[in-house]
C-alpha cells in the first residue's frame, strides 16, 4: 500500500507584533511513502523570539486534529499516534516524524507558529 501524506501547500504567513515578524514554511508539497516506512514532514520557521510550534493533521472532510505542540523544555516532543517532532532552534526547524506509517496516516498536515504571550493570572479584589 502506498500512502500520500500532504503537508499544506508551501505558504508564508506573516504576522506582526511590534517589530517581530514570524513565518512558517513546509517545503514539501507531497510526501509519498509505503505502509510501514518512516516519514519526515519538514517545517521551517522564522521568528526571533521563543515560539510556540504546532503540528496538525486533517483527514478528508474533517476538522484539524492537534498532533503535538512545543512550548519550551525538552526539544523532542511526543504526540498522538506515535508522531514526534524535534525543535531545533539552530536550524529553525520543527520536523514531524513517524517511524512506521499506517494507511490511516494519509492526510494533510499543517505546521503552525505562534508568538509566546505572557499570561497573567490573578484575582480582582474590590473593596466597596
Amino acid at each position: 500500500l502506498c500512502l500520500l501524506l500532504c503537508p499544506s501547500l508551501p505558504c508564508r504567513n506573516i504576522m506582526r507584533s511590534g517589530d517581530k515578524s514570524q513565518s512558517v514554511t513546509q517545503p514539501d508539497a507531497h510526501v509519498t511513502v509505503f505502509e510501514g516506512d518512516s516519514v519526515e514532514l519538514r517545517c521551517n520557521y522564522s521568528y526571533s523570539g521563543a515560539p510556540y510550534l504546532f503540528w496538525y493533521k486533517q483527514n478528508h472532510d474533517q476538522g484539524l486534529q492537534l498532533l503535538l505542540r512545543y512550548f519550551s523544555g525538552d526539544p523532542v516532543v511526543h504526540g498522538v499516534n506515535s508522531f514526534e517532532a524535534e525543535f531545533q532552534k539552530s536550524k529553525s526547524s520543527f520536523h514531524l516524524k513517524k517511524t512506521s506509517v499506517h494507511l490511516s496516516d494519509s492526510a494533510v498536515y499543517f505546521s503552525a507558529l505562534s508568538a509566546q504571550c505572557l499570561r497573567l493570572q490573578g484575582e480582582l479584589n474590590t473593596n466597596l
